[in-house]
């Protein structure tokens, strides 16, 4: 009798392609439950049996990170959580993903600069140090030339291509500046999200440029809006999140990708019904 691992990688190893890949859809409709078993059968010296177990696993983990937002989205609170919505997107759309990966660069990131960053008196110098240490040092700036590109907007992509659009900049700027101890909130301002840290109001997307009050004005002057504090209005993780999904429901309709479309609209139907 065969146990049923063996079972599994002998359906694995068939020679019909339709075999194989009914197997691995019957897999992964187990779900996490069946987790450990697969990880169990990596260490398999088989490259063939290996390959199509990494694909299961990365299949489950992406439906259980679609799961997850969509539980998330009508509960998501108006303030933390917006760090941990953004792993679950990176999950939805790379499969197999490692994380841990990310996550540790980040932190190495703000241990890095957390030393200088203490060194500096004001907010205008600990903005001007995050602001070159982002820019000048690690190569961040905005995608001027495909800004609708998803890759701008899910997290470890952006961080692999150094590109991203104002939210998701701004975004990765709070999560440096958290662990080097800066406190650093988003600004929905009319036509370009911005950062602030303790009244300092800069751009993310232009490199951390520190804006003045005139620069702020001369925006707003450019799309018939007048100067007013409405447009300083602190953003929540909330407004941040849904942003972001909003952008990437745009590059999906823009690419006729229905499905995506479809759960990207459901998790902004979620997010406003609170």
């Amino acid at each position: 009798m065969f146990t049923q691992k063996e079972a599994i990688v002998r359906l694995l190893k068939d020679n019909d392609p339709e075999t194989v890949n009914l197997v691995k859809e019957q897999l992964a409709e187990a779900g996490v439950e069946a987790v450990e078993e697969l990880e169990s059968m990596l260490t398999l010296d088989d490259e063939s049996v290996t390959f199509h177990i990494r694909e299961v696993l990365a299949e489950i983990d992406v439906n259980e990170a679609l799961d997850e937002l969509t539980l998330l989205c009508p509960m998501f609170p108006e303030f933390g959580e917006l760090e941990y919505a953004n792993w679950l997107i990176a999950r939805a759309y790379i499969p197999g993903i490692d994380l841990k990966i990310y996550q540790d660069q980040i932190q190495e990131w703000g241990s890095e600069i957390a030393p200088i960053i203490e060194s500096v008196t004001g907010p205008i110098e600990r903005v001007k140090t995050l602001g070159a240490f982002m820019s000048e040092e690690l190569g961040f700036g905005g995608n001027t030339e495909d800004y609708y590109n998803s890759d701008n907007m899910i997290l470890p992509r952006m961080m692999e291509t150094k590109l991203g659009i104002p939210i998701s900049l701004t975004t990765l700027f709070m999560m440096v500046g958290k662990r080097a101890g800066m406190h650093i909130e988003g600004v929905n301002f009319p036509g370009n999200f911005l950062a602030r840290h303790e009244g300092i109001i800069f751009d993310p997307f232009e490199r951390g440029r520190i804006l003045s009050k005139t620069d702020c004005e001369e925006i707003l002057f450019r799309q018939n809006l007048p100067p007013s504090d409405d447009h300083f209005v602190i953003a929540t993780p909330r407004m941040m999140f849904r942003r972001i999904l909003a952008n990437l429901l745009y590059v999906a309709k823009n690419e006729a990708n229905e499905q995506d479309a479809a759960v990207l609209a459901s998790w902004i139907r979620g997010l406003d019904r609170q």
